[in-house]
């Protein structure tokens, strides 16, 4: 068994072997296919996403299984549903949010996890106004915000911005790509997590 810490910022130290996080990466990999390859939404490719959700309750079978495995499954839909609409359902998008405030009873300082949360939420929401004033369109959405708020309130500002700053590299390809089309930020920012997270793991 290994002792590693996930990120830099987290709170507490996870024991747990290598070999179940290394089979739930094809999984993933898998939904990702899906995601950039397929042109139609596929409820196919939802089993790839419960599996990587089973993978890491089979990981961490603790409490923050119950909160990795959720979040991790709700970011999946989100992000197939971003991708086939650019929209989310708002109950789906609060769920996360309410799985956030579920964590702060897991980490060591929950008022200064809130208040991190709160200040990313307030930095994107004044991006938001300013790409509506200057650039007379919407760079940010209402639903990229909330998802913005539950990521920080589960992984704390540092992974969430280093998965946003994933996020956006991988955005970036999508742009240069596809053209210049409308880009299902959701998507970008879950598979951002998701790398920024096994990294984590990987104590990289």
């Amino acid at each position: 068994m290994n002792f590693l810490h996930f990120g830099r910022n987290f709170d507490l130290v996870l024991d747990f072997g290598f070999k179940p996080i290394f089979w739930t990466l094809p999984l993933f990999l898998a939904a990702l296919y899906g995601l950039l390859v397929l042109h139609h939404f596929s409820r196919l490719w939802l089993l790839p996403g419960f599996l990587v959700l089973l993978g890491i309750f089979f990981a961490f079978p603790s409490f923050f299984a119950m909160i990795f495995g959720g979040f991790f499954a709700l970011a999946f839909l989100l992000a197939l549903t971003d991708w086939r609409d650019l929209a989310v359902p708002t109950w789906l998008n609060f769920s996360l949010v309410v799985l956030g405030f579920v964590a702060l009873f897991g980490v060591l300082d929950p008022w200064q996890r809130l208040l991190e949360s709160f200040g990313l939420l307030g930095i994107f929401a004044f991006l938001q106004n300013l790409g509506r004033y200057f650039m007379k369109k919407e760079m940010l959405g209402d639903g990229d915000l909330i998802f913005v708020l539950g990521l920080c309130l589960v992984f704390g500002w540092v992974s969430s911005m280093e998965a946003i700053f994933l996020g956006s590299v991988f955005g970036m390809f999508f742009v240069c790509i596809r053209g210049r089309v409308p880009m299902p930020f959701i998507s970008f920012m879950s598979i951002g997590i998701f790398f920024d997270f096994l990294l984590g793991l990987l104590d990289v």
